[in-house]
């Protein structure tokens, strides 16, 4: 991914060498032809060399004015090709932000219904303790008909059991509930790591 600066190296490089090389074989040639084919000795008038000169500009002229122009064009296609694929990252980059967002939503999710879970069975806990020590009472003294309630107050067992045996429906229903929402969110959880690995 990071290859762009030895790219636009090669791209700078390569059209310098090649203008270079057109340049000495441009001179070589002109050289060879004129001073070993010709025999033609080198001229002491500058207006001769003034003309030389010209020859060499119209030559190298259009070459530099061609490779300047395919440089820029390589350049402009190098900066498209860059500008998509940092696109692309980019898209790559925001949704794994947004993923690593619903992940972190999921897990506090789930570490509330985890707390409210605990919550649900302490409390199932302990008013099934409560009954079970009405009930032994009740079991060891046949005549037994008051009892004291979470509140310090002296009630009939009936009522006390009565309550009690609400609160403890009341709290299974809760920790099914719970139970439930947690199934949802692990289902949730592994569809969306089954969508990531389509993808």
């Amino acid at each position: 991914m990071f290859k762009y600066p030895v790219q636009i190296e090669r791209h700078v490089l390569i059209p310098f060498f090649a203008f270079l090389a057109m340049v000495v074989c441009i001179l070589a040639a002109y050289g060879t032809w004129f001073g070993f084919h010709l025999k033609i000795p080198a001229s002491e008038s500058a207006e001769t060399w003034g003309q030389f000169g010209d020859y060499v500009g119209g030559v190298l002229n259009p070459l530099i004015g061609g490779l300047t122009l395919m440089w820029l064009i390589r350049s402009v296609h190098l900066q498209k090709t860059e500008l998509a694929e940092t696109r692309e990252a980019l898209v790559a980059t925001q949704h794994a932000q947004e993923e690593q967002t619903r992940l972190t939503y999921l897990t506090a999710k789930r570490e509330t219904l985890n707390l409210k879970l605990s919550s649900v069975v302490s409390q199932l806990g302990h008013q099934q303790s409560t009954m079970n020590v009405w009930l032994t009472q009740i079991a060891n003294n046949e005549t037994y008909q008051k009892v004291v309630n979470e509140k310090g107050e002296v009630v009939d067992v009936r009522i006390a059991l009565s309550a009690t045996r609400s609160a403890i429906e009341r709290l299974e229903n809760e920790r099914e509930k719970l139970i439930a929402e947690l199934d949802c969110l692990i289902e949730e959880a592994e569809q969306g790591a089954n969508a990531r690995q389509a993808a």
